[in-house]
């Protein structure tokens, strides 16, 4: 049996050095992997959480459309939500300190508009408060 296996390890030694094109495209497939496996999960994760950031803002819409907030109320309220930087918008009907914390963080926003356009989200946040 050891006789068989001459000619390939006579090959073995005879085989030509490995290149140094061929050790940087080895390099390069071994640390280009992991990098393209973590860009991936990166990219993955930051699909979930615009989907569950839609499904959030949804459910605000929802809940907002169930408490009789016409379209201007509903999009103050999601605007305060995005501002306010609210994991689970929905709160912002649901709770009054969150509706509290919110509104404080909207009006650092909306004292930097114009006159009128701050008269009216006023108007808008009172009016959704009182709903």
């Amino acid at each position: 049996m050891n006789d068989s296996y001459a000619p390939v390890l006579k090959m073995l030694g005879e085989r030509k050095e490995t290149d140094t094109e061929a050790l940087v495209w080895i390099m390069v497939v071994l640390l280009g992997l992991p990098l393209l496996l973590f860009f991936a999960n990166y990219l993955r994760n930051r699909i979930q959480r615009h989907r569950n950031r839609t499904r959030a803002f949804d459910h605000l819409e929802k809940l907002g459309a169930q408490e009789g907030l016409d379209y201007p109320e509903q999009m103050a309220c999601e605007r305060m939500a995005r501002v306010a930087g609210l994991q689970n918008p929905a709160a912002l009907l649901t709770s009054i300190d969150v509706f509290d914390r919110a509104v404080v963080a909207w009006m650092g926003r909306v004292q930097q508009m114009p006159w009128l356009e701050m008269e009216k989200q006023v108007d808008l946040l009172r009016s959704i408060r009182e709903k």
